[in-house]
């Protein structure tokens, strides 16, 4: 576990990585007897702990245990509504186990000849895409940067991705609850060890702890959403039975993707307490504590 000072314990990480966090004894303190890291009493503010935290991401970095350097800062918390202890950047979030936040849209359009009333846009991730290449994907998503406000990064974000204009968001953008899960990988990482400049091949595990705020955006049938960032490549209007067929039978969605769709097909009825397995389903949505 990772314990701040009167915040708590915040996150938790393996072991390399808490053996490179014992290279910075200004920032932690590391007892890998017990396997409990500290936050240095001493780093008693936000302003504090983060710009501590800034060498410390960049080691992680230069050492080889993050993967895509994403120049985004988001926040340490035990919880969304409190005070963040630190601020830090988005690459290091899951190495450190720490809780994090994003934004998912449903992007739904109303058609009463299909099953459930509405199809829905998905998206093809691109091949080139550091995570989860190839699969399918939402309208829009991303993750909860500090100091942005949940709708407005929801818009921000269809936008950035599907071309989205701020006006179809006000007519058809709606908050829809939240999800919650918990996901562990294992990367095999060429790291850096204590002697500096010799690299070996290292199994770091990762833990996400991840609330999703769900968004459900209704479109216009005459509006066709067209990829802008690169984060996909392409769009398709499904019928929801196709959507559920894919999620049931393939894997061919991004895994917290069809968290969120789930989510959507539970509360529409399309998926009901007839469908076998359908309590189980309910208690996966929400896996971790949202709050």
């Amino acid at each position: 576990p990772i314990d701040v000072p009167g915040v708590g314990k915040i996150g938790c990480v393996c072991s390399p990585v808490a053996e490179a966090l014992a290279a910075h004894p200004s920032v932690f303190h590391v007892d890998l007897q017990t396997q409990l890291v500290t936050m240095r009493r001493e780093l008693d503010t936000f302003e504090k702990r983060t710009e501590a935290m800034v060498d410390v991401a960049n080691d992680l970095k230069a050492r080889g245990f993050l993967g895509k350097w994403r120049d985004e800062l988001f926040p340490a918390t035990m919880g969304f509504d409190d005070e963040p202890a630190f601020a830090v950047e988005r690459a290091v979030v899951s190495l450190l186990g720490l809780r994090g936040y994003g934004v998912h849209a449903n992007g739904l359009v109303r058609d009463e000849s299909a099953p459930g009333g509405y199809r829905l846009w998905v998206g093809r991730r691109a091949a080139d895409k550091a995570t989860w290449p190839g699969k399918l994907d939402h309208l829009a998503a991303g993750g909860q940067p500090l100091g942005l406000d949940p709708y407005v990064n929801m818009v921000k974000e269809c936008g950035e991705e599907a071309g989205i204009p701020p006006e179809l968001c006000e007519k058809g953008l709606h908050a829809a609850g939240a999800v919650s899960y918990r996901l562990g990988e294992t990367h095999t990482r060429m790291v850096d060890g204590a002697s500096k400049g010799v690299a070996t091949a290292t199994e770091v595990h990762t833990l996400k702890r991840d609330v999703l705020f769900v968004y459900d955006l209704e479109l216009p049938a005459d509006f066709t959403p067209v990829p802008v960032d690169g984060e996909v490549e392409s769009f398709e209007l499904m019928d929801l039975q196709t959507v559920v067929n894919l999620i049931a039978e393939t894997e061919e969605f991004k895994p917290n993707v069809a968290l969120v769709i789930v989510d959507m097909l539970v509360r529409r009825g399309i998926v009901t307490a007839e469908s076998k397995g359908y309590l189980k389903l309910i208690k996966s949505l929400r896996l971790i504590d949202c709050a």
